[in-house]
C-alpha cells in the first residue's frame, strides 16, 4: 500500500509550477503541487525552487504524528478522556500506557508521513541529477545536497520509530515485487552517507534563506544520530556525536538566546539558536490551515481560553510537572498550572477564566483518571505563545527541530558517558546561565547523578519540542519507568510496530518483535 501511494503522490505533490509563479527567493510558504505535473516539467531553476520547497513542506506533518507518538508515550505529555472529549477510540490512552497496537492511526500516520517525504525527496533528487538547467542563484549541488538531507532526515525518523525499513531510493514503484525491509544497520548507514556527503556542498548557515538545511544543520542531525547509535544500532559513538557538536560550537554562528522564550515567540525565526526549524504559517493558501500551522497552543489550552474555543486535551503528568523548579527556574513559566486569569491571549482581559459550568478554573497537577478526568486536571503547556494575528485555531510560531541549545545538551551528555562529568555540567551551567537566567547551577557529582539530573534538566530545556522518547530510551527510562498510569512495560515498546496495513499490502514486509 505504501509503494501504492509513494507512486501515486511523488508526481502530484512535487512542484508547484502549474498553479505559481516563483520568484527567485526561496519561499517555504508556498502551496505544494496539486496536479500531475506533464513530463518534463523541471524546465527551469524556477522550477527546481518549486521542486525543492515541497520537499521541505513534507516537514510540517511533523507536529502530527511523528509528534504524537514521541511525547504521548511519555511522561512529558498525557491527554486524559474527559467526558467523550479526547476519547478517539482510545488512541492517546494507548500511546500514553504503552498499549498500542498494530492498527494505531498514528503510528500508521508516522509511517506514511516520512515515506511521502521519501518521496517527494526521490523525484526531485532524480531530475535534478539529470538536467542541463542552468542555475545562477544557488548551485544545483546545494540543491541536490539539500534534497538528499532531506530525505536522509525522514529516514532518520523511521529508523527511529520502526528499525529496519525498506530502503526505496526511486520514484517509480515496482508493484510486483515490493521490497523488503533493510536492516537498522542499512538504513543508519544509508543515513550516515547521505549527510556526511552532502556537507560538502551545502551552504553554511548565514548564506541561506531561514528554514533551508545548512552545513551546520547536518552536523547538528548527525550529532542526534549519532547519539542515538547504541540504541538504533547497538554500536556506541559518543566521539562522533561530539565532533558534530563542535563542529556547530565553533562555527560561530550561534548563541545561547538572551530569553529562553525568544525561542517560542510568534515571530521566532529570528532567535540566535536557531539551527534548523519547520517554517509553519497560518495561512489559507497553504490549504488546511490546522495541517500547516503552529497549534500546541489549541491542544493545550483550556475551552474558554480563547476565542477559538481550544481543544483542552493535553496536559503533563504530576511526575513531570514535579521535575520544574517553580521559584527559581523562569523556563517553569510555560506551564499554566492554578487559577487562571486571562492573559494567555494577548488580547485578553485579564479577568477570570472559568469552567463550563461557571466555576474558576483552577488546574492541578493531579489527574485522578485517564479515562474520566474533569476539565481542570492537568498542568498545561504554554510554551509557544498565542498569535494575536492567528488565523482561526492556527499560529505563525515555528517548531525548532535543530536548537543550539540541544547542541550543548548533547555534547554534555556524550561527555558525561565518557568519564568527564565535570565538563559536562559546565555545559549545562552554561545554559542556566544565559542572560536573564535565575537558575542556580547544576551540581553533580558523579557520572549516574549527572545522567538523572539530565533527565529532569533536557525535560525542562527541551520541553515539548519532540525528543523526550529518544532521551527516555537512551537513558533506560522508557519501558522501564514509570509514571501516571504506565508501568512497566516490554522492551519491544521501544520500537513502533510496522503498520498492519504496510504489511497487508507487502507480503515482503516482515513485523517487529512483539506484534
Amino acid at each position: 500500500m505504501m509503494l501504492k501511494r509513494i507512486s501515486k503522490t511523488v508526481c502530484i505533490l512535487i512542484l508547484g509550477m502549474v498553479l505559481f509563479t516563483f520568484p527567485s527567493c526561496f519561499d517555504l510558504d508556498e502551496e505544494p503541487f496539486t496536479e500531475l505535473p506533464p513530463d518534463g516539467a523541471f524546465q527551469s531553476e524556477g522550477d527546481f525552487v518549486a521542486g525543492i520547497a515541497a520537499v521541505y513542506a513534507q516537514l510540517r506533518p511533523y507536529l502530527w504524528n511523528y509528534f504524537n507518538c514521541s511525547m504521548v508515550s511519555t511522561d512529558a505529555l498525557i491527554i486524559p478522556t474527559r467526558g467523550t472529549d479526547w476519547l478517539d477510540g482510545l488512541r492517546w490512552r494507548q500511546l500514553h500506557t504503552h498499549e498500542w497496537n498494530t492498527t494505531h492511526s498514528d503510528i500508521a500516520g508516522a509511517y506514511s508521513d516520512a515515506f511521502q517525504g521519501v518521496a517527494r525527496s526521490n523525484l526531485f533528487i532524480e531530475n535534478i541529477e539529470n538536467t542541463d538547467v542552468i542555475f545562477t542563484n544557488a548551485p544545483r549541488e546545494q540543491y541536490l545536497a539539500e534534497a538528499r538531507s532531506l530525505r536522509a532526515f525522514y529516514y532518520f525518523q523511521l529508523l527511529d520509530f520502526f528499525g529496519g525499513v525498506p530502503l526505496i531510493l526511486e520514484s517509480q514503484a515496482d508493484y510486483d515485487n515490493p521490497p523488503p525491509r533493510n536492516s537498522a544497520q542499512e538504513i543508519y548507514d544509508f543515513i550516515e552517507s547521505e549527510w556526511t556527503s552532502a556537507l560538502d556542498d551545502l551552504a553554511d548557515h548565514p548564506d541561506v534563506e531561514y528554514g533551508r538545511i545548512s552545513k551546520q544543520a547536518v552536523h547538528g542531525m548527525l550529532a542526534k544520530l549519532y547519539l542515538n547509535a547504541e540504541v538504533f544500532v547497538g554500536t556506541e559513538q559518543l566521539a562522533n556525536c561530539i565532533t558534530q557538536c563542535d563542529e556547530v560550537i565553533n562555527s560561530g554562528y550561534f548563541t545561547l538566546a538572551n530569553s529562553y522564550y525568544d525561542n517560542f515567540e510568534v515571530d521566532n525565526a529570528g532567535s540566535s539558536e536557531n539551527i534548523f526549524a519547520i517554517d509553519y504559517s497560518a495561512s489559507t493558501d497553504l490549504g488546511p490551515t490546522n495541517e500547516n500551522a503552529m497549534n500546541l497552543q489549541m491542544r493545550t489550552l483550556h475551552y474558554n481560553q480563547l476565542p477559538q474555543t481550544p481543544w483542552n486535551g493535553f496536559c503533563i503528568t504530576a511526575e513531570y510537572f514535579n521535575s520544574f523548579d517553580l521559584d527559581n527556574d523562569p523556563r517553569s513559566r510555560i506551564l499554566l498550572v492554578g487559577n487562571q486569569i486571562d492573559t494567555v491571549d494577548p488580547v485578553g482581559t485579564g479577568g477570570q477564566v472559568n469552567d463550563r459550568d461557571g466555576n474558576p478554573l483552577v488546574f492541578t497537577p493531579e489527574i485522578s483518571s485517564i479515562s474520566n478526568a474533569p476539565e481542570n486536571e492537568g498542568v498545561r503547556v504554554l510554551k509557544w505563545r498565542v498569535d494575536p494575528e492567528r488565523i482561526g485555531e492556527s499560529m505563525n510560531n515555528d517548531l525548532i527541530l535543530v536548537r543550539y541549545a540541544d547542541i550543548l545538551l548533547m555534547k554534555a551528555e556524550a561527555l558525561n558517558e565518557q568519564g568527564n562529568t565535570g565538563e559536562a555540567v559546565n555545559l549545562v551551567n552554561e545554559i542556566r546561565a544565559r542572560p536573564g537566567s535565575t537558575v542556580p547551577p547544576l551540581t553533580a557529582a558523579g557520572q549516574q547523578e549527572f545522567r538523572d539530573a539530565l533527565i529532569d534538566e533536557r525535560g525542562v530545556e527541551m520541553a515539548w519540542e519532540g525528543h523526550r522518547r529518544r532521551l527516555l530510551i537512551r537513558m533506560d527510562q522508557f519501558t522501564q519507568g514509570t509514571w501516571d498510569f504506565k508501568e512497566v512495560s516490554a522492551e519491544t515498546r521501544k520500537l513502533f510496530p510496522i503498520p498492519q496495513v504496510e504489511i497487508d499490502a507487502n507480503p515482503n514486509l516482515t513485523q517487529n518483535p512483539g506484534y
